[in-house]
């Protein structure tokens, strides 16, 4: 896990924030995915990053007109 991506606090609540690959800003439409966990505690959030991250990756999926690869989501 890459510490920068995973798990952030900020301004007392706990955030996912994901860096979207360079060949597939193009069609994500964003360099970054973040999702509010809706906790100021880091405990919680460590038990609900998953699920946040699941969410973005298949979200963004859905979102892109374009095949993404092999990256994590994929939806065919």
């Amino acid at each position: 896990m890459h510490q920068a991506e995973y798990p952030q606090r900020r301004r007392g609540r706990w955030y996912v924030r994901v860096r979207v690959p360079a060949h597939l800003v193009a069609a994500v439409g964003q360099k970054h995915l973040i999702r509010a966990l809706d906790t100021d505690s880091e405990t919680v959030a460590r038990g609900r990053r998953w699920i946040a991250l699941a969410v973005l990756w298949i979200g963004s999926a859905r979102r892109s007109s374009q095949t993404v690869g092999d990256w994590p989501g994929r939806l065919d």
